[in-house]
């Protein structure tokens, strides 16, 4: 099974493609520079678009902005329209997973003690979980994708699907 996971954002989304639970690409698609909001959202559907289109998953997974603003959720589901869009072309299905969910899936703690940990604390736990199992230094906008994929593939046969 191919799985694509994806962490969606109007700025820098990372994406990352597991076959048969082998990591086999992923990258970043940076649109910091850019400083023109629908441009730069327009931009990201297609070049995510674009990364379904040549990779074909058979599942992509997003992370879903829940718990985000109200601006930046608008935003972010804006891509995750356009994903949605590539999803349909391609014949692949979709589904969103909250963060802690691919966090609690892949046995990534989201507390210390009786504390939330931080969102810089979480992000850190990502790049770490990356880089033990695969042995790899990357951004946490690409572990997150990595780990999205990774929880996607670990909980396909649970109720997302059923």
């Amino acid at each position: 099974m191919k799985v694509c996971g994806i962490d969606p954002s109007t700025t820098c989304s990372g994406v990352a493609i597991l076959d048969d639970g082998k990591l086999v690409a992923h990258e970043i698609f940076d649109m910091k520079k850019n400083r023109d909001t629908f441009d730069r959202i327009e931009t990201m559907i297609f070049e995510l678009g674009d990364y379904i289109q040549k990779h074909k998953p058979d599942v992509v997974y997003v992370e879903d902005p829940n718990g985000k603003s109200v601006k930046i959720a608008k935003m972010i589901s804006n891509v995750i329209g356009g994903i949605m869009y590539a999803c349909y072309v391609v014949g692949c299905r979709l589904a969103a997973l909250t963060a802690s969910q691919w966090r609690s899936a892949l046995g990534i703690r989201l507390t210390k003690g009786d504390k939330h940990l931080t969102r810089e604390e979480l992000k850190a736990a990502d790049i770490a979980w990356v880089q033990k199992r695969y042995g790899i230094k990357c951004g946490d906008d690409e572990a997150d994708a990595i780990c999205i994929a990774n929880a996607g593939l670990l909980m396909c046969g649970n109720e997302l699907f059923e």
